[in-house]
């Protein structure tokens, strides 16, 4: 169930990146190399095979002018909580495994709201 909601997450930030490059007329490889990346790593994240680290989601949110909420999908407030449950551990697990500079670029982000 939990693979479910991950699964689900995968593939709208997938489609949201795609959304927001295709809005600047971007292709794959030219957005990859605003970024600095490689491009065949961005397709597979733009295609839900892979994530992005967090220093580099907040640099997609800075050159789209967006936040991570309009990028990573949040639960519905009327969702299984079951589910919400096994996202907040998941969160929480993955939180565990960031360095300090990275915890310390989360927190920046989450004091600018």
């Amino acid at each position: 169930m939990m693979t479910d909601v991950i699964d689900t997450s995968m593939m709208q930030i997938g489609n949201r990146l795609r959304h927001f490059r295709l809005l600047k007329g971007l292709t794959q490889t030219q957005f990859a190399d605003e970024l600095g990346i490689d491009s065949k790593y961005y397709s597979a994240v733009e295609n839900s095979h892979r994530f992005f680290r967090l220093d580099t989601l907040i640099r997609v949110c800075k050159y789209y002018g967006i936040t991570l909420n309009d990028l990573i999908p949040l639960p519905l407030e009327d969702e299984d909580p079951h589910i919400k449950s096994k996202l907040l551990q998941s969160v929480t697990e993955s939180l565990g495994q960031l360095s300090s500079k990275e915890l310390s670029i989360l927190q920046a982000v989450i004091a600018s709201f």
